[in-house]
């Protein structure tokens, strides 16, 4: 398996609608991605750490797709579309991470 991580960094100016990220961005990646061998999306919400002081990323979401390739092909075919829609929903540019699932 193969994993996308997308990392949404915090920071004084950092604006994240949950509700639209997970009622309509995720349908979006589901919807777009499945074809192309996506096993599973999900997010979470980053809360405060536990000194009370605010969490490093805002959010976190996950895709797990059958391979590489599969990965490789989906993101070609779909990331004008899907990384299109974040303005919609943040004001903070991603980080995104790669790699296979080790355990």
């Amino acid at each position: 398996m193969f994993r996308l991580h997308a990392v949404y960094p915090n920071g004084p100016d950092a604006e994240f609608d949950f509700d639209y990220y997970g009622n309509e961005h995720m349908k979006l990646v589901n919807e777009k991605l499945a074809p192309f061998g996506l096993k599973g999306a999900s997010f979470q919400q980053c809360a405060p750490n536990p000194d009370g002081s605010p969490p490093a990323y805002v959010a976190v979401a996950m895709m797990d797709f059958e391979s590489v390739e599969k990965f490789q092909e989906a993101f070609g075919a779909t990331a004008p579309e899907i990384m299109g829609d974040i303005p919609n929903f943040t004001n903070i540019t991603p980080t995104l991470t790669i790699g296979p699932v080790v355990s």
